[in-house]
């Protein structure tokens, strides 16, 4: 199994505000980034998790 990436602080920056925002796609808007780099930086957050999910994607 491939090891998990280790998460950042702009990992935790990107999740609060899709927590904020309730929206993956409204997050991106906020942090003037693509859906894919929000996406993408939640995964790496969901990985170290244990693979729980933590939001519903949109």
């Amino acid at each position: 199994m491939k090891p998990a990436a280790n998460p950042e602080l702009d990992d935790l920056r990107v999740f609060c505000t899709v927590a904020r925002k309730s929206s993956f796609s409204a997050a991106a808007d906020a942090l003037s980034a693509s859906a894919a780099y929000v996406s993408k930086r939640v995964g790496i957050l969901e990985a170290v998790g244990a693979g729980e999910r933590l939001v519903e994607s949109d």
